[in-house]
């Protein structure tokens, strides 16, 4: 298991950020962007709830 460089949590499924590298947990990722929560631009944070 990995930890997730954002939240925390340990899990067996985890995603690199496009743009900062960041190795997250599914819930920390935006999948079809390609990016963490912390990378996700402008007005889609909101979606996000970043």
């Amino acid at each position: 298991m990995v930890k997730c460089e954002l939240c925390g949590k340990y899990t067996d499924v985890v995603h690199t950020c496009i743009l900062c590298g960041r190795k997250v947990c599914p819930s920390c990722y935006w999948i079809s962007m390609g990016v963490c929560k912390k990378c996700v631009p402008g007005r889609e944070k909101e979606k996000f709830k970043v």
